[in-house]
């Protein structure tokens, strides 16, 4: 290792015949503007559990460098809740919410499968039914370009896998590395677009010893040598191929107190049909119950918050789910939940807590093309680095993607004034959507900027102009798109600024 210093047919046609057409017409009204500069492929390196905050306790001189000669968050990424492995991969790799891809949890019931879903079923790791939503290996694969997984949560699932992909087994770390190395030597037509390495460290160490244990600190250093690595192999193609290296985690660590929040304290086990308990839980409960159960757990210990599911904050992004209860809570990091006094307490480290909690921030740093050096960005949502990974490569991202390249806008190099390629995006969204009559655009750009918004149908024709040509401080802004006159259906909105660009498709249903 380097020790650099450094349902039917017919309608899923018809949906997609209208995804088509929308992005064409999405094209079309794009025309030439300044692009993010964009990278031959991207790596993205996932080390599992690493906090944040270990680049500041810890010394990693090698995940110090990519940062140094490129960017970083400054706080880390906010993990979608629960905090959890699983969750949280998908979501980089979908752009959505768990409540959007069906990754609720690492555990967690489906009533319309009728099983429970765990990491450990390799089943449900291959079973199309529990994973929904597209991930970037396969975006970057319908585009008719190459991508390459090893052991990235979801890549192993019928239909959507990469290329090249591995499926999870105990092999030495040296092999993904050694992957890399021989993925990168391909010949051109066959070098992946997207490479996407997964790694269970720091995270194991971190459950039995804790993340500020002697040994947590050997392991961060092993794991940033890793990182030194992987630069040295992405450095020795960087000559004729441009390559992005994303160095990311999913989550933190907390360490645990020794105490338990024991939930047949103040219910019983006959108010709850299935629950899900750790550092948060998920109770699923028989209707009449709901109520009740809410006013025993509510207030009921200090280090324990409990929500109904859709009163939950608004950074939990939870909403009722099939797979969810609908009885949410999390303990204060450093406790842990249990359902009685029988089971033990966990010890060591772990995660799965409140995401707004900074133990839990993940790690983010990337260097290379389209990445300006030295650039420190405030901490955003995990679900945004899919964005960036395909904009990277000048993709544009799936329909119903939640994510936005807006919290990147200000550490992104671009191309040359009139080169054509990916727009810098303004992060376009409507609300509601789909909408009866009247919906909200809203719409940021990075610096003033003269706007135009034109609102058109799929086929390309002009229905309507909302701004035109008005100069908009940089921030957010807002507009109102009035359809009282316009017949149901699916309609383009484009926000053209100065150099910068975004489209959101908006359906209208009276």
């Amino acid at each position: 290792m380097s020790a650099r210093i450094f349902s039917d047919r017919t309608e899923n046609l018809l949906f997609r015949n209208i995804t088509i057409m929308a992005l064409l017409s999405a094209l079309s009204l794009s025309g030439v503007q300044r692009s993010v500069a964009q990278a031959d492929t991207v790596v993205i390196v996932s080390l599992d559990g690493f906090r944040a905050d270990y680049l500041e306790r810890y010394d990693t001189p090698n995940i110090d460098w990519v940062i140094e000669h490129g960017m970083t968050a400054e706080d880390g990424m906010r993990p979608v809740f629960p905090t959890t492995t699983f969750p949280n991969h998908y979501s980089m790799a979908t752009g959505l919410y768990p409540q959007d891809h069906g990754i609720v949890g690492n555990t967690f019931f489906d009533p319309d499968i009728d099983e429970w879903f765990y990491i450990s079923n390799k089943d449900a790791q291959n079973d199309p039914r529990w994973w929904y939503g597209e991930p970037f290996w396969k975006t970057v694969e319908q585009a008719g370009r190459k991508a390459a997984t090893f052991f990235w949560v979801g890549s192993e699932v019928e239909g959507n896998r990469a290329s090249r992909w591995q499926p999870y087994a105990s092999v030495p770390f040296s092999q993904r590395v050694d992957s890399l190395q021989a993925w990168l030597s391909l010949p051109d037509a066959e070098i992946p677009s997207l490479i996407a390495l997964y790694f269970p460290e720091p995270d194991g160490s971190g459950h039995q010893y804790g993340p500020f244990s002697q040994e947590m600190g050997q392991k961060v250093s092993e794991m940033d040598q890793w990182v030194g690595s992987i630069v040295d192999v992405i450095q020795g193609f960087q000559s004729n191929r441009k390559i992005t290296l994303l160095v990311v985690s999913d989550h933190g660590m907390e360490k645990q107190n020794g105490q338990a929040i024991y939930l047949s304290d103040y219910i019983s086990d006959q108010d709850v049909v299935r629950s899900v308990v750790g550092p948060s839980f998920d109770l699923t409960v028989p209707e009449d119950k709901v109520d009740s159960v809410l006013q025993s757990l509510v207030g009921a210990h200090p280090e324990l918050d409990v929500y109904a599911v859709n009163e939950a904050p608004t950074e939990w992004k939870v909403a009722m789910h099939p797979r969810r209860g609908q009885v949410v809570g999390s303990a204060t990091p450093g406790w842990y939940i249990r359902w009685n006094r029988s089971q033990s307490v966990y010890t060591g480290g772990t995660h799965g807590y409140d995401n707004r909690h900074p133990s839990i921030f993940a790690l983010f740093a990337a260097y290379g093309p389209g990445i300006e050096p030295g650039k420190a960005i405030p901490s955003f949502d995990i679900i945004y680095v899919h964005k960036l990974v395909l904009s990277l490569l000048g993709l544009p991202s799936p329909e119903g993607s939640s994510s936005s390249l807006e919290p990147f806008l200000q550490a992104l190099s671009t191309s040359k004034e009139g080169t054509p390629g990916h727009q810098l995006d303004v992060g376009v969204k409507a609300h509601p959507n789909p909408f009866n009559t009247f919906t909200t655009i809203t719409y940021t750009i990075p610096t003033s900027s003269r706007v135009r918004i034109v609102a058109s149908d799929l086929l390309g024709r002009h229905v309507s102009t909302l701004v035109d040509g008005e100069v908009k401080p940089a921030g957010s802004h807002s507009i109102q798109f009035a359809a009282e006159n316009l017949a149901s259906g699916t309609y383009l909105i484009r926000v053209e600024a100065e150099r910068f660009s975004g489209t959101q498709r908006v359906v209208l249903l009276k």
